[in-house]
């Protein structure tokens, strides 16, 4: 049964293919003047952060647990790792182009609540360590 559910979870799993296309539409659609595309997007474990971007070989990680996040949410990383391609901190420059992404507070809530809800779960020897 664990098997099934996890092939059926992989099924709806974008692969890096889908990642990257996304991308590309989200920025031709939001921010056109940012030419710099992604040579990889990539799952990875983190547990600390949402996405990481590396400018310089132009690649990009994305957390594991977006993998059945909503689209709203996914996009929103996706959007805002794919902004430090050309804008490397986060200045007003960035934070302008990030704030045309429509969804924005609603995916910010979702990332605050998915956060909230595994620091519920920890073990209370856990929570002493944040």
């Amino acid at each position: 049964m664990i098997a099934k559910i996890r092939s059926q979870e992989a099924a709806k799993t974008p692969g890096e293919a889908d990642l990257i296309a996304r991308i590309d539409q989200l920025l031709t659609e939001l921010a056109p003047e940012i030419t710099e595309r992604p040579i990889s997007v990539t799952w990875r474990p983190m547990r600390e952060r949402w996405g990481s971007c590396t400018s310089v070989d132009r690649s990009i990680r994305i957390s594991d647990r977006l993998k059945l996040a909503p689209d709203y949410a996914l996009d929103y990383v996706l959007f805002h790792e794919a902004i430090h391609l050309q804008y490397f901190d986060h200045g007003s420059e960035f934070t302008d182009v990030l704030a045309r992404f429509e969804d924005s507070e609603l995916a910010s809530a979702y990332l605050d609540g998915y956060e909230a809800a595994e620091r519920a779960m920890l073990p209370p020897l856990e929570l002493e360590k944040l």
